[in-house]
């Protein structure tokens, strides 16, 4: 996917967006290249719990 995203017409497709180009232009492109990413994440949230707070959603006990 690499070479593709450098080599191909990827970027200049992504800031030809009329009439946001100047904002798109300032939007940077990156790769992730970790294996898995989500399960580093997951494991965040695991480990430090009390950081991270979803407020998507009200826990109530059963009953």
């Amino acid at each position: 996917l690499e070479p593709i995203l450098r080599e191909g017409d990827f970027r200049d497709a992504f800031e030809r967006k009329a009439p946001f180009a100047e904002q798109m232009r300032a939007i940077p492109t990156s790769v992730i290249t970790v294996k898995d990413p989500a399960f580093s994440g997951l494991a965040a949230l695991a480990s430090e719990g009390g950081r991270f707070v979803y407020h998507g959603q009200t826990w109530k006990p059963e009953g």
